[in-house]
């Protein structure tokens, strides 16, 4: 019923582009087109309402999910409809309805800002919550208050979704690609969340100036492999604070970068595995022991050219 609901509302909206764009070419009078437009909108939101009564019905009351967009058409409206409770529950994530709502609404910003920004080649709806949204929060419980770093926050993950969640932490969003930290700022602004903030730079570059060994805890997601992530994340780490990385099957990343983790002044404390729509994660917790050596990180890409 979703899909097809989708599908009829798009064909009622392009139907009635193509009829209005009809009615302007045939008649002069300025005052008619805008009445004849605005009597077809009025058909339009008025089936939309009709169909929001069939699905709220069997769907039992349900109360959320976006439908219309700006993009979609120009009616600045959003439509709650089917329920979500389950969309995350059943991952083993359970937030209160007001939370749920500001993660639909994240969603529906984020499939209409995708093809702008390139955020994320994850597009259907459960896999984002599944490989996106549930994954951000598989170790939202594990998490200090205070403040916390993402490096690298692309399309949001996994910051945007504990920021949600966890009104107890100050959320900084490191992103190096102007137009990404302009997606991220609309939307903090969108959801209206006090406790994110977005900037825009280089990790090996910040990491040496007055972000350095600031923050109680680190995290990045889909960055880069653990050795080369450690070189850009334990610099900002305090000491006594953790570095939270998020990954697959870890195992070979693990060993190849005890050397880097160690050197850095860090130390593996807990390894977190889940399995996560049939695919393994993992979740590190590399706690910082001793300051990070002057020199590191190396910059100039070395980093990944030649990891530690």
């Amino acid at each position: 019923m979703e899909k097809g609901f989708f599908i009829s509302v798009r064909l009622m909206v392009l139907k009635w582009k193509k009829e209005r764009t009809g009615c302007e070419k045939k008649v002069d009078n300025p005052a008619f087109r805008r009445s004849e437009t605005a009597a077809k909108k009025g058909k339009i939101l008025k089936n939309v309402a009709k169909g929001f009564r069939i699905l709220k019905k069997e769907t039992g009351g349900g109360k959320l999910l976006w439908i219309l967009s700006e993009k979609l058409c120009n009616f600045k409206s959003y439509v709650k409809i089917l329920p979500m409770e389950s969309m995350l529950k059943k991952y083993g994530v359970c937030l209160s309805a007001e939370k749920e709502e500001l993660l639909e609404r994240f969603f529906a910003f984020l499939s209409q800002e995708n093809e702008k920004y390139n955020l994320t080649a994850v597009t259907d709806r459960e896999e984002v919550y599944c490989k996106h949204f549930a994954d951000s929060l598989l170790v939202v419980d594990k998490l200090k208050s205070g403040t916390l770093l993402d490096v690298g926050s692309g399309g949001g993950m996994p910051a945007i979704p504990l920021a949600v969640v966890r009104e107890d932490i100050s959320f900084t969003l490191l992103e190096a690609t102007g137009k990404k930290c302009d997606f991220l700022k609309q939307a903090i602004s969108l959801l209206g969340l006090k406790n994110a903030a977005v900037v825009n730079g280089r990790a090996e570059e910040l990491a040496k100036g007055e972000m350095r060994e600031k923050f109680d805890t680190v995290t990045a997601r889909a960055v880069a492999r653990l050795n080369t992530l450690s070189e850009y994340c334990l610099p900002f780490v305090k000491v006594g604070g953790t570095f939270v990385a998020y990954k697959g099957n870890a195992e070979e990343e693990i060993k190849e970068a005890e050397r880097a983790v160690s050197l850095l002044g860090g130390r593996l404390k807990e390894s977190c595995a889940f399995s996560l729509g049939g695919a393994k994660r993992t979740v590190l917790f590399i706690g910082k022991e001793r300051p990070t050596p002057a020199q590191y990180p190396r910059g100039r890409g070395k980093e990944r050219k030649n990891p530690l």
